[in-house]
């Protein structure tokens, strides 16, 4: 029999050792779990898919970089394509794969859907009584299920800790700022690399390959190749294999040094005659730009002769210019002798009679137009009289009498428009007054059709939009007269 002492001496009381597992809404293990682990180890025996893997990826999850982390590798160690699990599977809990019957498709059903969160605590202590508990959090907003949708935080504790101490948090919307200040002692980070150098510190973890060992013993059912196992998880990496990665990327920089000398000496041998070509071009180029110099200057010189033309043409024209002055002048003196001697004719010709003439020729225009008025009127009379059956009179007195009697005419059709007038006024009043009658009485008679009662019909109206309006029906507002029974023998009444 073994003694508790002997059993304590294997391992020194600085050596932390871990003494429970806590899991909250973790896989299928829904609420939460606490799982106690003792110091002479712990065994997980059941059935498949009672969750022994489901615990197991627990510690994988608390410890393993995520970038080497394998769920339930284990489990599919014969199939290393598969990854059947992940974070957000055991955040929401997928506890089966069913097929849809009317699509077809394989759905994954899960314990927890909406917005849920899940949290793991692995508590280490040593014989000092010392504690260290690495925690993480995770959680999921909405109907969200992709593994970049998974929000973390990492939590290492120096004391005891139990799962129950983040009840708010998941009552605070996973509110980071409000956790931190509830612990103000833990050393809380968003990302893993800060949380594992913390743990690895506190626990004697001097390499990642532990935490890479530890996670291939967790999930392995069998070693495979041991020389592969040996290398890959317990051997550090030979100094050998960086000089020989050296001497391989070596040998690349000077093979790919020599295949730049090859490729150089093949450009200079292709390019050489292109170089005598770019030349020549160049010569021919420096020619056209001459030439293009030249038939920019020839418009220019062109601009330059026909300027100077046209000065000298202007030169001319001002010389005929002047001569042109001299004769306007000239023909305007014999003008001006002209128009004198036109205006001493005239005057001799009013001093013999002539503006007496030019009298008579203006007060004849003026009586011609006088005439012509006054013909144009006479037709219109004329026209006027046929139309009423009169005839025009040639003197002057019956011309008055006949002005008086059209005057007297206009005024009796005058007094008769307006009587017209009046009298039309009046029959619309009384065509009005008539529509509205027989308007009254068809509301009257379309008010006895609903209602067969002696209510007028703007009664029965008003009824009706008060009923409307506080929504019930008319017959819960009768009147009086509705009510009221009147014996045959009384009708007349």
């Amino acid at each position: 029999m073994i003694s508790e002492p002997q059993t304590a001496s294997l391992f020194a009381r600085e050596q932390f050792r871990m003494t429970r597992l806590q899991v909250y809404n973790w896989g299928t293990f829904s609420g939460l779990h606490d799982v106690p682990i003792s110091e002479r180890g712990f065994l997980f025996v059941g059935r498949s898919g009672a969750g022994k893997s489901t615990l197991l990826d627990a510690f994988s999850a608390l410890l393993t970089p995520p970038r080497w982390i394998d769920f339930n590798a284990a489990a599919r160690e014969a199939d290393r394509s598969g990854r059947d699990r992940n974070l957000v599977t055991y955040i929401r809990g997928a506890w089966a794969e069913q097929k849809d019957g009317e699509s077809g498709e394989i759905a994954t059903r899960y314990l927890r859907s909406g917005t849920t969160w899940s949290a793991l605590a692995l508590t280490y202590q040593n014989a000092l009584g010392q504690s260290v508990v690495l925690v993480q959090v995770f959680w999921l907003r909405g109907n969200a299920n992709g593994s970049t949708d998974v929000k973390r935080h990492y939590l290492v504790m120096e004391r005891a800790f139990d799962l129950r101490e983040l009840e708010d948090f998941g009552q605070s919307n996973f509110d980071i700022r409000k956790l931190k200040q509830s612990f103000p002692e833990a050393f809380a980070r968003d990302e893993f690399r800060p949380y594992c150098e913390r743990f690895c510190r506190l626990l004697g973890i001097e390499s990642e390959m532990a935490l890479r060992l530890l996670h291939k013993t967790q999930s392995a059912k069998n070693l495979g190749d041991l020389n592969t196992f040996l290398r890959d998880f317990m051997l550090d990496k030979p100094d050998t294999f960086e000089v020989a990665d050296r001497l391989v990327s070596e040998f690349g920089e000077l093979n790919a040094a020599h295949q730049a000398v090859v490729t150089a000496r093949e450009q200079v041998q292709t390019l050489a005659p292109a170089r005598e070509q770019h030349q020549h071009r160049d010569s021919l180029m420096l020619q056209r730009n001459g030439l293009d110099e030249l038939r920019l200057g020839v418009d220019g010189y062109r601009e330059t002769r026909r300027i100077d033309l046209l000065k000298e043409h202007v030169a001319s024209l001002e010389v005929q210019a002047n001569g042109s002055e001299g004769e306007v002048g000239r023909r305007q003196s014999t003008l001006d002798n002209h128009a004198a001697i036109l205006r001493d004719l005239e005057r001799q010709h009013r001093e013999a009679g002539g503006d007496q003439i030019e009298q008579w020729e203006a007060e004849k225009s003026g009586l011609e137009g006088q005439r012509t008025d006054r013909l144009r009127k006479r037709g219109q009379a004329e026209e006027a009289c046929k139309k009423l059956g009169w005839s025009l009179p040639d003197l002057p007195q019956a011309f008055a009498e006949l002005l008086g009697s059209a005057r007297q005419e206009v005024e009796n059709w005058e007094q008769r428009s307006n009587d017209s007038r009046a009298e039309q006024f009046r029959l619309d009043r009384e065509k009005k007054d008539a529509e509205t009658a027989i308007s009254q009485a068809l509301k009257e008679v379309q008010a006895l059709q609903r209602q067969p009662s002696n209510i007028p019909a703007d009664m029965l109206e008003m009824r009706r939009d008060i009923a409307a309006a506080i929504g019930i029906s008319e017959s819960a507002l009768p009147f009086v007269g509705e009510l009221v029974e009147v014996k045959p023998d009384e009708a007349e009444w």
